[in-house]
């Protein structure tokens, strides 16, 4: 049995079952990541070491080295992409690497970082197709597995959807999927703005991918101005 996410299907399982495979509350899971916090040789001060510990204590798992949060970001926005979701959407619930590609080379066309978000038993599933295109994905640095192992017979798969809502919030960036995240902004309400601001979904026709011209309705920003700061 596969625990956790990514099982099939575009219906993510229900945070009463996540939940059961949380971390302990000292595990600190250290990403070489773009963006939050690292103080300059010589100028820390006692309350500024006071509120990078606080920011570490406050987000245990994720640790972001050379930031700096207060610089206003400018130009396109990050784009973290759910792969399970696109991969299944392209494939009519069957698990399409290609449908990662082409999105993926899509926001890359127009300039943006990609960053994709994937299980990690997927790269050597039986039912993963085409896998020669997450290894060059994996290669380049744009697809990131997330942690999953097997024991006793079961594989334990950790929730991808927090490290695609948790990265995106981190960093400022807009999430792909036609997932609604709704578990994750209960776990964690500091989440709402970029779960109900930032998240782009799609349209898959055949191996086209549109987009909304209108992501956030008729009043709001369009397609050009919602892709940028």
């Amino acid at each position: 049995d596969e625990v956790g996410v990514c099982s099939g299907s575009l219906t993510k399982p229900k945070a009463a079952k996540q939940n059961e495979l949380k971390k302990p509350n000292n595990q600190i899971v250290v990403e070489d990541l773009t963006g939050a916090y690292l103080p300059k040789k010589g100028e820390a001060t006692s309350s500024k070491q006071d509120a990078s510990t606080e920011k570490v204590k406050k987000n245990v798992e994720l640790y972001q080295p050379m930031a700096n949060q207060s610089e206003k970001k400018t130009g396109l926005r990050p784009i973290v992409i759910d792969g399970c979701n696109v991969a299944f959407g392209h494939g009519r619930d069957r698990f399409s690497s290609l449908g990662i590609k082409i999105c993926a080379d899509y926001f890359k066309k127009l300039g943006h970082e990609v960053r994709v978000f994937l299980p990690q038993f997927r790269k050597h599933h039986n039912a993963t197709t085409d896998p020669q295109l997450l290894d060059a994905m994996e290669k380049d640095g744009t697809l990131c597995y997330t942690p999953s192992r097997r024991t006793d017979g079961k594989m334990i798969v950790s929730y991808d959807d927090r490290f695609i809502v948790q990265y995106a919030d981190a960093n400022g960036g807009l999430i792909v999927s036609r997932d609604n995240y709704r578990d994750l902004l209960n776990e964690n309400p500091e989440w709402k703005d970029t779960i109900d601001k930032r998240l782009l979904m799609y349209t898959w026709v055949g191996d086209t991918i549109m987009f909304p011209k209108d992501p956030l309705g008729r009043h709001g920003p369009n397609l050009e101005e919602f892709l940028r700061f």
